[in-house]
């Protein structure tokens, strides 16, 4: 009979042990967007370091076959699967914005930055707006959604960062080339020894027709007046390596001012050192740009890259 009951006993603690373990699972609908895409984007880095499903599972929380199917998707559809997928219109799920207030919301980030909407963020970044949206209009907008409305109004990496990838070099010129396979590695190496963050920077036409905006000259001036109601805009813009980007709007050629401001909020939102690889233009090499930088060294440096696409 004894040992009846240490048999149940073990029995009953193995079954408990195996309970609690399957408790420990993570149900990815539990989950907000964001949170589920970080934990698909680990399940990614942990497959290719060559991990076992069981081990990543193991790690993240999920299960084997939750690991099998996020590497299956991200095979078949790459990066951009990771997200969401965007709710059906018969769910009613999605709460999207009227076109007037599309109007609005673009309006205010074209005419302020974050700070000036009472928002804490230096610059404008998806989780800005997200809150801006949030906030005026009572919207929470998905991850994809809310990227749709940004590429809608201009707000996206086409429009403005260039990033250097793998495949950068198919399409460079041999300048842009040269800049990549002799001088980037030199600056990478300087990053890495330093902890910093690589940035790759532009300032890129927002709207309205035409070739894009020359840079402000040697003093660091627009060259001529800008008329509020037929202005052209402009984004400068900067994403790092892990596609974050950060940006702000201005009217007319883009100042030393301007320029300035626009790194002096850059450095605020970044922890590491910012190693920033702007777009060749004259701009960067006026003098008040020049006086900043280098009172400045140790927060950012900015490197010129050619201007074709990287």
């Amino acid at each position: 009979m004894a040992g009846t009951a240490v048999s149940g006993c073990t029995a009953s603690r193995k079954q408990g042990t195996s309970d609690n373990h399957m408790k420990k699972k993570i149900d990815m609908r539990s989950l907000n967007p964001s949170d589920r895409y970080k934990r698909r984007i680990e399940v990614i880095r942990l497959h290719e370091l060559g991990l076992t499903s069981m081990i990543i599972a193991s790690q993240t929380g999920l299960s084997r076959t939750g690991v099998y199917d996020i590497c299956k998707r991200y095979a078949a559809k790459g990066a951009a699967s990771m997200h969401d997928a965007p709710p059906s219109a018969e769910s009613g799920a999605a709460r999207l914005l009227e076109p007037a207030q599309e109007s609005t919301a673009r309006q205010l980030i074209e005419d302020n930055t974050p700070d000036q909407l009472s928002l804490p963020y230096p610059l404008w970044t998806r989780a800005a707006v997200a809150r801006l949206i949030d906030r005026r209009f009572g919207v929470h907008l998905n991850v994809r959604t809310l990227a749709t409305y940004l590429d809608r109004w201009g707000f996206s990496l086409g429009s403005g960062a260039g990033h250097a990838g793998k495949s950068a070099s198919a399409s460079a010129s041999a300048e842009g080339n040269r800049w990549l396979n002799r001088k980037l590695p030199a600056i990478g190496a300087q990053i890495r020894s330093q902890g910093g963050e690589i940035c790759w920077g532009s300032d890129t036409r927002l709207r309205g027709d035409g070739p894009p905006l020359p840079s402000g000259d040697d003093a660091g001036e627009p060259t001529a007046p800008v008329d509020k109601e037929t202005r052209s805009l402009s984004m400068t813009a900067a994403v790092n390596n892990r596609m974050q980007m950060r940006w702000s709007i201005h009217a007319g050629t883009l100042s030393s001012t301007q320029l300035i401001n626009f790194l002096r909020r850059l450095v605020k939102d970044s922890r590491k050192k910012i190693f920033l690889m702007l777009q060749d233009a004259p701009i960067q090499r006026a003098r008040p740009v020049h006086v900043w930088l280098v009172e400045h060294v140790d927060e950012i440096e900015v490197f010129d890259r050619p201007r074709d696409r990287l």
